[in-house]
C-alpha cells in the first residue's frame, strides 16, 4: 500500500473515530468537553505530515476527503435511528440512538470547524513546508488551526444554551488541551511518520507520482 495512501487513510480514521468518541462528555480536571479531544488532534498531526512530504494542495484534497467521510458517517448512522429496533432490544436501540441522533446544531458545528480548522492549519503548514524545526511548524500550524475549530465548534453548538462564562471556559479548555496532546504526543509521532516515508527516497518519488 503506497504511504500516501496510509497517512491517508490513518487520517480518516482519526476522523471517525473522533466522531464516535465526540458522543460523550468528560470532565478531566478543568477540561469540560466531548473524549474525542485525545484523539482528535492526532487528525491534525497527520495532515501536518501530509502537508510537509506531498504539499498543500494534495494534502487539500484529504481534507475535503475526511470531510465527506464524516459527512456519509453523519448520515447513516443517523438513517440508522429510523429503523425500529428488534423485539427484547429496546435498550440497546435507546442507546444507539441516543449516540447517532442527528442534532443538527451539533453536526453543523462539527463539520464547519473541522473544514476552517484544518484548511489553516494545512494551509500554514504548506507555507512553511521544508523549513527548519518541523516540530515548532506543525505546533504553530495546529495552535492555529485548532483556535478556529475549537471555537467555532462549540459557539455553534453551544450558544445561547449555556451561559457565555461556561461557553468561553469550554473553548479554552479545549483549545490547550488539543494544542497540549498536539505538542507533547503528537509531534513525536509525526517525527516517525515523515522519517518513515523519507527513508526510501526512490520510493516515495514513485508513489508521488502515482497519487499525482
Amino acid at each position: 500500500m503506497p504511504r500516501f495512501a496510509t497517512l491517508a487513510a490513518l487520517y480518516v480514521a482519526a476522523l471517525i473515530i473522533s466522531e464516535l468518541m465526540a458522543a460523550k462528555l468528560v470532565a478531566v480536571g478543568p477540561y469540560v468537553g466531548p473524549a474525542a479531544v485525545i484523539i482528535y488532534p492526532f487528525s491534525f498531526m497527520l495532515a501536518d505530515v501530509l502537508a510537509e512530504l506531498y504539499g498543500g494542495a494534495r494534502t487539500r484534497r484529504v481534507v475535503w476527503l475526511g470531510f465527506a467521510a464524516l459527512f456519509v458517517f453523519v448520515v447513516w448512522t443517523a438513517l440508522g435511528t429510523l429503523l425500529p429496533a428488534a423485539p427484547g432490544t429496546q435498550a440497546a436501540g435507546a442507546a444507539y440512538d441516543r449516540v447517532f441522533g442527528l442534532v443538527p446544531r451539533i453536526v453543523a458545528g462539527s463539520l464547519t470547524a473541522y473544514l476552517v480548522g484544518e484548511t489553516l492549519n494545512v494551509t500554514i503548514m504548506a507555507w512553511l513546508r521544508n523549513r527548519r524545526w518541523f516540530g515548532a511548524r506543525t505546533v504553530l500550524s495546529t495552535a492555529v488551526g485548532q483556535l478556529f475549530d475549537s471555537a467555532m465548534f462549540i459557539t455553534i453548538a453551544f450558544a445561547g444554551l449555556v451561559p457565555g462564562a461556561v461557553l468561553g471556559r469550554m473553548v479554552v479548555t479545549q483549545y490547550i488541551a488539543k494544542v497540549l496532546i498536539e505538542a507533547v504526543f503528537g509531534t513525536p509521532l509525526a517525527y516517525l511518520f515523515v522519517r518513515w516515508v523519507r527513508r526510501s527516497p526512490g520510493k516515495q518519488e514513485a508513489e508521488d507520482r502515482l497519487v499525482s
